[in-house]
C-alpha cells in the first residue's frame, strides 16, 4: 500500500492498491449503488494499516464509524433521498500482515447485533476471499482486510436476507438517532475523530477491561431480545469462533 493510502481517512474515493477498485467494477451490475455512490460522493473509504490492532480495538473502530454513518445520514437525509447511497469501508492491515478473518468476525457480529434495529446492514471481506464473480469481469481475491457498512435497502437487498436478515428488513427505515453504546460513546465523541490515528489512539485510551465487558454483555443481551444467534448467521465453525472471542 502506498504511504499515501496510510493516510486516508473517510475519503470519497477507493485508495489505490487495496484493489477494492476491481471488485466495485466487476459487482457494478449486481450492485449498482455501489459506482453511483463514489460518483456522488457518497462513499467512504478509511485505510488502518496498524497491524497491531486487537480485536476489541476493531471491535470499537467498527462501533465509531456505525455512528459517524448515523450522523450523516441523519444530516443528508433532511434535504436528500441520495442518503441511502452513505456507505462506509474500512480497509485493515497491509498485503504482508496476516488475514484478520476472526476479528473481523467478531465485530461484524456485534455490530450486527448492535445495530440491527436501526437498519443499519454490514459486510466482512478477509483478506484472500475471492468474491463471487457475478459479472464478465474476473476478480482477483482481497489483498486487504474489508470491512463495510450501509444503509438497508429493503428493494434491492430483500432476496439476500437469512433469519437476521429479515430482522433487519423490518427495522430498515427506523433509526431514532439514539446512542448505542453508551459505554464507548461516553468516552469518545466521534465528531471529534479527524484521522484514523486519532481514532486509534482513543479507543485505546477508552476501551479498559471494564467498558469492553459493558458492550459485550450489550450485545449478549440484544441478541437475546431479538432471538438470535451467531448459528443463525454464520457457519457451525465461525460461530464457534464468535463465541470463543466474545
Amino acid at each position: 500500500m502506498s504511504q499515501k493510502d496510510n493516510f486516508v481517512f473517510r475519503q470519497n474515493s477507493i485508495p489505490e492498491a487495496t484493489g477494492l477498485r476491481e471488485y466495485v467494477n466487476a459487482v457494478a451490475h449486481h450492485c449498482p449503488f455501489a459506482t453511483v455512490a463514489e460518483k456522488k460522493g457518497f462513499a467512504r473509504y478509511t485505510v488502518y494499516d496498524d497491524p497491531n490492532l486487537t480485536v476489541d480495538e476493531i471491535i470499537a473502530i467498527t462501533i465509531i464509524h456505525t455512528e459517524m454513518l448515523r450522523k450523516e445520514f441523519a444530516q443528508i437525509s433532511e434535504d436528500s433521498d441520495d442518503g441511502w447511497l452513505l456507505n462506509e469501508n474500512m480497509v485493515f492491515g497491509t498485503a504482508q500482515t496476516p488475514a484478520l478473518q476472526t476479528e473481523l468476525l467478531a465485530a461484524h457480529w456485534c455490530v450486527t447485533v448492535l445495530y440491527t434495529d436501526t437498519g443499519w446492514v454490514f459486510g466482512k471481506f478477509p483478506k484472500g476471499l475471492r468474491p463471487p464473480n457475478r459479472t464478465d469481469i474476473k476478480v482477483s481475491s482481497f489483498q486487504h482486510d474489508l470491512f463495510s457498512i450501509r444503509k438497508t435497502i429493503p428493494e434491492t437487498d430483500k432476496r439476500f436476507y437469512t433469519r437476521l436478515g429479515q430482522l433487519q428488513f423490518e427495522f430498515a427505515n427506523q433509526d431514532d438517532g439514539s446512542i448505542i453504546v453508551p459505554e464507548l460513546l461516553s468516552e469518545i465523541d466521534p465528531s471529534t475523530l479527524s484521522d484514523q490515528e486519532t481514532v486509534v489512539r482513543s479507543v485505546r485510551a477508552s476501551i479498559t477491561n471494564h467498558v469492553m465487558q459493558h458492550i459485550k454483555e450489550r450485545v449478549e443481551q440484544k441478541a437475546s431480545s431479538l432471538n438470535i444467534t451467531p448459528e443463525d448467521r454464520y457457519r457451525p465453525e465461525l460461530a464457534k469462533s464468535v463465541r470463543d472471542v466474545l
